[in-house]
C-alpha cells in the first residue's frame, strides 16, 4: 500500500465484508499476522453499531484507534468498555482538529454524516462514513463543492444510488 488511501480503501472493503459475517469478532487480528503499515485514526460518531467492524477492519490493517466521540451516553459506555485504550474526546470539534490521526470514522446520525465528513475534509483529514453517508442533495452539492476543492480528501464512502 503506497499511504493512507490505499490503506482506506483496503479496510473500506473489509469493513463492508465484516458487516455482512455476523456472530464473529472482526476486531481482533489475525493470529501470527502482522500490519504492512500502522494508521492513527479517530471515530466523530458512534450512533450505529456498523462502526465496531469499521474500527475493526482498520485495526487489522494495522490501524490504532486512538480517540473517540460520540453523544449516546449508552454507546458512550460501551465504547469506554470496548477500546480502553483509545481517548474519549469531549466534543466533534476536538476530534476534527487534532492533529495526529490522519483518518476519521463516523457512524453518527446519518442525516449529519455528509457535515462531519466535509469538516473533516477541511480540516486535511481522509474520511469513512458508514452508508448512507449522504442523505440529500444539499448535502451532495456541499460535498462535492468541498471536494473540489485544493487538498480536500475525497471521502470513502459514498451512497451508490447517486448519480
Amino acid at each position: 500500500m503506497d499511504g493512507r488511501r490505499d490503506f482506506l480503501l483496503a479496510a473500506g472493503a473489509l469493513a463492508m465484508a465484516a458487516g455482512s459475517c455476523r456472530g464473529r469478532d472482526f476486531a481482533r487480528a489475525p493470529a501470527g499476522r502482522s500490519p504492512a503499515i500502522n494508521i492513527r485514526f479517530a471515530v466523530c460518531g458512534i450512533s450505529h453499531d456498523h462502526i465496531h467492524g469499521m474500527i475493526g477492519a482498520i485495526q487489522r490493517g494495522g490501524g490504532e484507534l486512538v480517540a473517540w466521540w460520540g453523544a449516546e451516553p449508552d454507546k458512550r459506555a460501551t465504547f469506554l468498555r470496548r477500546y480502553p485504550d483509545a481517548r474519549a474526546a469531549r466534543s466533534q470539534d476536538e476530534i476534527l482538529q487534532e492533529l495526529r490521526q490522519p483518518i476519521v470514522l463516523s457512524s453518527h446520525i446519518a442525516s449529519e454524516r455528509a457535515g462531519i465528513g466535509v469538516r473533516a475534509m477541511q480540516a486535511g483529514k481522509d474520511f469513512l462514513a458508514d452508508k448512507p453517508g449522504i442523505t440529500t442533495l444539499e448535502d451532495l452539492a456541499l460535498v462535492r463543492k468541498t471536494i473540489a476543492e485544493p487538498g480536500a480528501n475525497l471521502p470513502s464512502s459514498i451512497p451508490s444510488g447517486w448519480k
